[in-house]
């Protein structure tokens, strides 16, 4: 029996997508509403019912949807011809009730767009049982885009739904490759890249034949996450499986290598490309830059611009970025400059991750005024700075305690419509916390401020740590990555606070529910100091003045916490009766030891 929009089940004759010539059935005013864009409530979006509806149809949309003359044929064969989904949504609005034909791929299309803010994994999925009751064709022009907006959202439960969907209405065989790179995707996006590694064996299990595309996705995940080792192994596993890897493949394996800072391997697998009769194309030979990009050999970055020229290929946007960011790494502002006047002269216009990068070479040099001469620089060429350009020079100011200049473009950047992430608002409390350790007593009153803020930005805001609880053993896992070494100590505080909660209200038996909590802090791969865990060195001294810390025996990215150790803790600071505020524990905060360096740099 069909269900209507809120999930119950409906007794009304008719199909969900019938045309009734006096309104249809209730299923099909539930369908219509639904798409159409109309103001009702749905499961979960109970107070948000605006959630749903279209922006205004565009004056240019209009005039070519008029052309139609009010003939619905003509309309969907018009959207059809033009490819277009945002004529789709603007067209949804314009269609009667009565004139809704059986949905097609592009209504999904349409819906998923509509649809891509939030978290709607569990309407987009009954929404789309609705849509395959009123006679949406079940293939994978339905399908694919199912997953992929589960896939963007790192959903795999919701892409697994999606594959399992094909196999009801298509049978076994038809969950092809396609579907597992979005599987792929969700994990990436997810966090889960190492569970990547068992997509292949489960293909093999299932019997669905691996693709160059697949491939591709996986060297693409293991790349971005730094494992090149691994991206490798996908790429000999590709080659003993007898498919022949695409320019695509090739330039995803030097991708890798450049992410994964190691510019030797990447040259090597140009080389073997060369030895296969291939010619490297501008990516490959952009995700070659980028490698040198990434270690600052702005010199090999400049002959990779000789020998593509040399060779009769003409540098893009992205390969001179990418030598311009080479200088800006090696600190060269000089170099970077020239390069800059070299792309403006071979006609390319530099984009706004080329002119990030000149103003981050200008900031490895501390030249904060050229620096800021970049968004001028900028403003007169007509291109707009991104979230990326204002957190770049946020950093730089909050290195050097110019909290007042890094809290005017934090809102300068938000007024022109770039939203505050993880990163711009940790650059933004780096800046205070460094302002406040230069004179501790003297500077509570900003302590107090940057207390009220952040329980604003991590409650439920862009700063809130990822937490699991591993049952049955009641290991609490802190996730760090991503937090500096200022924000890193702020999480764990209040992690603290929150535990304590939870000690005051079982009456102090929190191990009787709480085996231990793990800091997952990380090695410093990706720290600017490479390899040098700056997050584990503050979290650990700032702990050490509280209670016994253990390094994890498996992995030396992780801090361990006891529950005997924490039980005393919290024994003892309710004895007192403190608590883990920053007042509280202003004592405990350890300064990054880049600031202390620099500050030992400046007496000097």
């Amino acid at each position: 029996m069909p269900c209507s929009a809120n999930g119950s089940s409906d007794s009304s004759s008719g199909g969900i997508g019938s045309v009734g010539g006096s309104g249809g059935s209730s299923n099909s005013r539930a369908l219509s509403e639904l798409l159409l864009g109309r103001r009702r409530a749905l499961p979960g979006l109970e107070g948000d019912e605006s959630a749903l509806s279209l922006p205004e149809v565009p004056p240019l949309d209009k005039a070519l949807l008029d052309s139609a003359g009010g003939d619905t044929g003509k309309l969907q064969a018009l959207l059809r011809h033009h490819r277009r989904t945002r004529l789709f949504n603007s067209a949804l609005r314009m269609v009667p009730d009565e004139q809704l034909h059986a949905p097609d791929h592009l209504t999904v299309r349409a819906l998923l767009h509509r649809l891509s803010r939030g978290d709607m994994h569990a309407e987009v999925n009954s929404m789309m049982q609705l849509l395959l009751r009123a006679g949406l064709p079940p293939n994978y022009k339905s399908f694919l885009p199912w997953a992929s907006f589960h896939a963007r959202r790192g959903s795999v439960g919701g892409v697994r739904h999606v594959m399992e969907q094909v196999e009801a209405h298509e049978g076994r065989g038809a969950v092809g490759g396609h579907y597992y790179v979005q599987l792929i995707r969700a994990y990436c996006t997810a966090g889960r890249w190492k569970e990547t590694d068992s997509v292949l064996p489960e293909m093999r299990e299932r019997g669905v034949p691996s693709s160059d595309h697949v491939y591709r996705a996986l060297i693409f995940a293991n790349g971005r996450h730094q494992r090149a080792d691994r991206a490798r192994a996908v790429f000999e596993d590709m080659l003993g499986s007898r498919l022949t890897p695409s320019l695509a493949t090739w330039s995803a394996l030097v991708n890798a290598y450049a992410e994964s800072n190691q510019p030797i391997r990447a040259i090597e697998t140009l080389m073997s490309m060369r030895r296969q009769g291939l010619a490297p194309s501008i990516e490959v030979w952009g995700a070659l830059t980028k490698a040198f990009a990434r270690s600052g050999d702005w010199r090999r970055a400049l002959e990779v611009l000789e020998v593509m020229q040399a060779e009769g290929l003409t540098p893009n946007e992205q390969v001179w970025g990418c030598a311009i960011e080479a200088a800006a790494v090696a600190g060269k502002p000089s170099v970077a400059e020239e390069l800059l006047r070299r792309m403006q002269a071979a006609g390319l216009t530099p984009n706004v991750i080329v002119w990030t990068s000149l103003l981050s070479a200008y900031g490895a040099t501390r030249d904060l005024g050229r620096a800021e001469g970049v968004l001028r620089q900028m403003a007169e060429a007509g291109c707009p700075p991104n979230g990326k350009t204002y957190t770049e020079l946020m950093a730089q100011l909050a290195a050097q305690g110019r909290y007042e200049d890094c809290e005017r473009y934090f809102r300068q950047m938000q007024s022109e419509g770039w939203p505050a992430d993880r990163v711009s608002l940790a650059i933004l409390f780096d800046s205070m916390l460094h302002r406040w350790s230069e004179d501790r007593q003297g500077r509570q009153q900003l302590l107090r401020s940057i207390a009220e803020r952040w329980e604003q930005a991590s409650s439920g805001g862009a700063l809130e740590p990822h937490t699991y609880l591993h049952q049955p053993q009641g290991r609490l896992a802190v996730d760090l990555h991503g937090f500096s070494p200022w924000t890193a100590q702020l999480v764990v505080l209040g992690v603290l606070h929150r535990l304590l909660a939870v000690h005051q209200a079982e009456q102090g038996s929190i191990a009787a529910h709480l085996s231990r909590v793990d800091l997952i802090t990380g090695r410093g791969n990706r720290s600017a100091r490479r390899h040098r865990p700056v997050v584990r060195e503050a979290v650990l001294e700032m702990l050490q003045h509280l209670l016994p810390v253990a390094l994890s025996r498996s992995n030396d990215g992780m801090l361990v916490l006891e529950a005997r150790h924490l039980r005393r803790l919290f024994d003892s600071v309710l004895a007192e009766g403190k608590g883990f505020s920053l007042p509280d524990m202003q004592h405990c905060l350890v300064e990054p030891s880049e600031g202390r360096a620099a500050r030992r740099a400046a007496a000097y």
